[in-house]
């Protein structure tokens, strides 16, 4: 047979795809560039800047954090949001600029601004899921003596940094009543929405 490889061990070549398939993301990473003021440069993905602090993911030096004072300028084509001092926000790719600004471009137009005046930087992730943080609690005691049980779930859900939508729900079980011994308990259940 022409062209079949016979694997003698399919685990280890599904383990050795998987780490493949993970690498690829973190090699392809390496797009965007923080130019330095002492004239250095350095290419990764640019995770965010917040508290005068630039957090750059590298592939030679893992998570490298970069004082915001040092910083000349960035350039990246991924999107962003910018808070300045004042609380505008500004949202686009990074494009080239002089020396001291930041170039925010989105939909042709480009805004330049003073990195003085920059206090946040945010990501801006692409897809709906990728944008939604959320935890699920769950929950469930049950008495003996008294046979009464009860459950609780509760989900939260919030999308960007300010929408937050959670929903706890609770059930009891209770034992069943000395008339009727023919039931098989009561139970009940509180749902809520904040």
């Amino acid at each position: 047979m022409l062209g079949m490889i016979r694997l003698r061990n399919p685990a280890a070549a599904v383990l050795a795809a998987c780490m493949l398939a993970a690498a690829g993301p973190v090699m392809a990473a390496d797009t965007d560039l923080v130019v330095l003021k002492n004239g250095d440069r350095m290419h990764g993905e640019i995770k965010g800047m917040q508290y005068g602090r630039l957090q750059l993911l590298t592939t030679a030096m893992s998570t490298v954090y970069v004082e915001w004072d040092k910083v000349a300028g960035l350039t990246s084509p991924r999107f962003f949001e910018f808070e300045l001092m004042d609380g505008s926000r500004y949202y686009g790719s990074l494009e080239p600029a002089d020396a001291g600004t930041l170039g925010v471009t989105l939909e042709g137009q480009t805004n330049l601004l003073d990195l003085a005046r920059v206090v946040r930087i945010r990501p801006i992730k692409s897809s709906f899921w990728d944008r939604i943080d959320g935890s699920i609690s769950l929950g469930a005691n049950y008495t003996k003596s008294s046979e009464i049980g009860q459950g609780s779930l509760s989900v939260s859900l919030a999308r960007g940094a300010r929408r937050s939508r959670s929903a706890p729900i609770s059930a009891r079980r209770l034992p069943c009543s000395p008339t009727s011994p023919t039931s098989r308990g009561r139970r009940s259940a509180s749902p809520t929405l904040s």
